[in-house]
């Protein structure tokens, strides 16, 4: 996700799953294996295709050719949103013991509810 964030692309070989994002739509990112949220910002472009190798470890079939363009601000590493304290608090989360499969497929609409608690957090945690 650095790396993403670092060169402001996003990719996947999903396009409807990306194909609906449209500059001004907030993005979360959110580190898998972590469960953090590590930076907040939004869409800058539109989707588009492209087979152009910027992500260094994809090849062949994994080149991500469905991108957008992302502008995101990096929080600061003892800052980072702890996405588990939140799971109570996600209205698209609907069975606590299961949380984790709404973010297999990498991409996840949110409600605006939603975008403001995950906001909120992060305001709280740079606070603090």
């Amino acid at each position: 996700m650095e790396h993403c964030i670092d060169i402001g692309t996003f990719g996947l070989n999903r396009k409807y799953v990306l194909g609906s994002m449209q500059p001004g739509d907030f993005v979360a990112c959110y580190v898998n294996k972590e469960y953090k949220i590590v930076a907040l910002g939004e869409v800058t472009e539109p989707y588009y295709i492209d087979d152009s190798k910027v992500f260094p470890w994809a090849s062949g079939s994994d080149l991500y050719i469905d991108r957008i363009k992302f502008k995101a601000e990096k929080i600061n590493r003892s800052q980072e949103v702890d996405f588990i304290q939140l799971l109570d608090k996600m209205s698209f989360i609907k069975n606590l013991a299961y949380w984790n499969v709404h973010f297999n497929g990498s991409v996840k609409e949110i409600s605006k509810q939603d975008w403001e608690t995950i906001v909120a957090a992060s305001t709280e945690s740079r606070k603090g």
